[in-house]
């Protein structure tokens, strides 16, 4: 028993359990631990919430709470359709741009306390920057709107 311990110990202080793990497997593990079904499930939320303060701030009394509702739940709907397909575009993203080192230097820095607790945290940290997101982009392109309207119509009959 303390000779397989022994040997144990040495294959993980020499790497070579981590040269047995494919490069896809290393991907799917870092994609795994940032959790990013999380980060949309609680983007998903996020928006979900939203929907329902515009709702209700724009005050549409022609819509009952039925149909209110029915809003919402089409909205968690369309995302759940497309979880799967996003995260394999995120592994594609990931085999394109992130060098075999740097896919070690993440999947050892996931493996560790550390980087297993920053990837639990990251659905809300996401939640709160898609959020962030959301309310800039709304904010440009009112403005865009605003200024390109306002260049049409000082610039646009020249």
């Amino acid at each position: 028993m303390r000779l397989v311990l022994i040997v144990l110990v040495t294959i993980f202080a020499t790497g070579d359990v981590m040269a047995d793990t494919s490069r896809e497997d290393k991907i799917a593990y870092i994609i795994e631990t940032e959790d990013f079904r999380g980060q949309i499930i609680a983007y998903k939320q996020e928006m979900i919430k939203r929907s329902i303060e515009e709702l209700d701030k724009d005050s549409i009394d022609d819509l009952s709470e039925k149909q209110k509702s029915i809003i919402v739940e089409e909205s968690a709907a369309i995302v759940e359709e497309y979880v799967d397909d996003y995260i394999k575009e995120l592994v594609d993203v990931y085999k394109e741009h992130i060098t075999d080192d740097e896919i070690d230097a993440l999947y050892n820095f996931y493996r560790s306390p550390e980087g297993k607790s920053l990837g639990s945290k990251l659905p809300e940290i996401w939640r709160k920057i898609f959020w962030i997101d959301a309310r800039y982009l709304e904010l440009l392109s009112e403005r865009a709107v605003s200024r390109i309207a306002e260049r049409l119509g000082q610039e646009g009959n020249d």
